[in-house]
């Protein structure tokens, strides 16, 4: 009976055994409920004078059809009036779903290992470059676990990247982002860890701070620094909109932002009323006492 009834829907996209499964679907997930069964019928079977009629006839019997009928007896009723392709055309969608979620999760594996890879370097970066700042290079636990860390991880993303890429579930757009994004493409991390360690035995070698300077460069210092306890400093406002005003309080700043000044040549223009509606048309008193309104 329930698939001579959406067999009788002409105008839908689907083919009667798919929607005949998916009336049952409905009236299974709406455990009961009548609005939600009317609703989700309404969106299966369409607003159409066959949909309409099947939906009224369905929902007199979907009691019955929630105890009696299942998907086996849908598909044998299918073959039984000679729809034999319901079985392959369901394996062939099920496949193809099953691709398109494999291509989605290799693309998102991709840019979550090339996200991490990139993280865990500017971790293994600011553990390497720290030691410039000391005076003797010194090579720590913690450097060496940075760098076994961004190794793996570099090592992973590349795989990653490369089996997305293999699979087809990466755009050239993603291609040329993950490439651009992918640490050290062009070496390992041993190489670029000797690079940082040979620059900063370059910068130990040259003459840097209070010790490096001369009597007159420390003079000259001294006679730029603001007096002690000093709260203002130069280029306040750098960096915000002109007209910006700050203020030193005792304990605090107060900072004042002008709103920006809009330039209303720039905005699009208002539609006329009276242009698009006509002057004296039913649509235009609609609008009584409005002459413009803004575009979408």
């Amino acid at each position: 009976w329930l698939h001579d009834v959406c067999s009788q829907i002409t105008n839908s996209p689907l083919p009667t055994q798919s929607l005949a499964s998916a009336v049952l679907s409905a009236i299974t997930g709406s455990g009961g409920d009548e609005t939600k069964l009317q609703s989700s019928l309404f969106d299966t079977l369409g607003e159409s004078e066959e949909g309409m009629s099947a939906l009224f006839e369905i929902m007199q019997k979907s009691s019955d059809i929630l105890s009696y009928v299942t998907e086996n007896d849908l598909r044998n009723v299918a073959e039984m009036h000679g729809d034999v392709t319901v079985a392959s055309n369901d394996a062939s969608n099920n496949a193809n779903a099953l691709h398109e979620e494999n291509l989605t999760r290799l693309r998102a594996q991709a840019y979550e290992a090339v996200g991490l890879a990139t993280t865990l370097r500017t971790d293994f970066e600011s553990t390497t470059t720290s030691s410039r700042r000391a005076t003797h290079s010194v090579s720590r636990a913690s450097d060496k676990a940075a760098e076994k860390a961004y190794k793996k991880a570099l090592k992973q993303a590349s795989s990653a990247f490369n089996e997305a890429k293999k699979a087809g579930a990466l755009t050239e757009s993603d291609v040329i982002y993950l490439q651009s994004n992918l640490p050290n493409n062009k070496g390992d991390a041993a190489n670029e860890a000797m690079v940082l360690r040979n620059e900063e035995a370059f910068n130990m070698q040259m003459a840097r701070g209070l010790a490096g300077m001369n009597t007159q460069q420390i003079n000259d210092m001294k006679n730029h620094l603001l007096p002690s306890g000093t709260k203002e400093y130069t280029d306040m406002n750098k960096g915000l909109p002109k007209g910006t005003e700050r203020e030193v309080k005792e304990g605090y700043e107060k900072v004042v932002i002008p709103a920006p000044i809009l330039d209303k040549t720039k905005l699009p223009a208002r539609i006329n009323l009276d242009e698009v509606m006509g002057s004296d048309s039913d649509e235009r008193h609609a609008f009584a006492g409005t002459t413009s309104l803004n575009p979408m």
